[in-house]
């Protein structure tokens, strides 16, 4: 492109010449002879000839075609065929920008040499102005100085990055690993009757979940029966909250969740909830067990709430009530 520019200098200067040896010319042969008709025709030619130099301000690359009207620079190898609907003025080529490493989206180093910008702040200031609308194809990749590999445009004090396909899905995968919640929320649809009644102390029962949202399906995977949760590496919060009832004669129940690790599921992080209440009819009660979960490697965890130790409560009338037990997990990236 830039070989282009110089060559199309280069004839710029030489069509001027080439006009200014023939005015010459003709002045001496007409104009000492004081012809006033001859005159005229020059005076004409002057004029057309500061009209051809103003068309040839505007420039076609790619064929003899003239430019568009209010394009200076037009590349293209053949003519928009409007009529037909078609604008398509290329077929072998495209416009391929200079490629360059940026060091810094506030700087127009390295196009401008370093030691310059030091030396000449007044200067540089002026330069950051008139280089306003500048585009590259930028090669640095640094996550600390917010460059990625694309085009960027100057807009007077920055390098914006024009966003295609590629970069959009780029940048959304440079979310996904920011530091912020990304929350999945299960809830137990149906109550489940009898629930944990045969079940021995330290035992749990399977508690099936229906998905209410999962922000992050490529780290939180609910199974089809709605019983297991198949976690990828990562650090996560879990948080289950059951709501119950035993319709029998007692009134403390005693509950345990195993918590994922990475041993498990033959040593979890197990956590028990107890939960006093009042007898048969009105025996409500509920409460939340959660924990810190720090995965290193993809596990599949039973969705259980178990019978713990601490409680009174055995035997059949216990029922765990649907849409009032939930199960609540956030991913945080570390």
């Amino acid at each position: 492109f830039t070989y282009l520019f110089l060559i199309y200098q280069i004839t710029r200067c030489l069509h001027l010449f080439l006009i200014e040896f023939i005015l010459f010319k003709l002045f001496n042969k007409y104009l000492m002879k004081k012809n006033k008709i001859h005159l005229t025709i020059l005076i004409s030619a002057i004029f057309l000839s500061f009209q051809i130099l103003n068309i040839k301000a505007q420039v076609t690359i790619g064929s003899g075609l003239p430019p568009e009207k209010g394009a200076l620079l037009d590349i293209k190898e053949k003519k928009a065929d409007l009529d037909a609907g078609n604008l398509e003025t290329a077929i072998s080529g495209g416009l391929l920008m200079p490629r360059v490493h940026l060091l810094d989206t506030k700087s127009l180093a390295p196009l401008i040499d370093s030691s310059f910008i030091l030396n000449n702040v007044n200067e540089y200031t002026r330069l950051k102005q008139t280089h306003t609308g500048l585009m590259v194809y930028n090669l640095t990749i640094s996550t600390s100085k917010n460059l990625s590999q694309g085009l960027y445009k100057w807009d007077g004090t920055a390098w914006n990055m024009i966003v295609d396909e590629k970069s959009l899905a780029n940048a959304m995968e440079q979310l996904k690993n920011l530091v912020h919640p990304q929350p999945a929320a299960f809830m137990l649809n149906n109550n489940i009757t009898n629930f944990l009644s045969g079940v021995r102390l330290g035992e749990g029962q399977a508690v099936n979940m229906i998905q209410l949202v999962n922000t992050t399906p490529d780290y939180i995977q609910l199974s089809a029966d709605g019983t297991k949760i198949t976690f990828a590496p990562g650090f996560y919060v879990v948080q289950f909250t059951y709501e119950a009832m035993h319709n029998a004669n007692c009134d403390l129940s005693s509950y345990f969740v195993d918590f994922p690790n990475d041993a498990y599921p033959s040593s979890g992080a197990r956590i028990h909830s107890n939960s006093s209440h009042d007898t048969y009819a009105y025996s409500n009660h509920g409460g939340t067990l959660s924990a810190p979960c720090l995965l290193t490697k993809s596990l599949q965890w039973n969705i259980s709430l178990g019978r713990g130790q601490a409680g009174n409560c055995s035997g059949t009338g216990m029922t765990l009530l649907g849409k009032s037990t939930f199960l609540y997990i956030v991913r945080y990236s570390y």
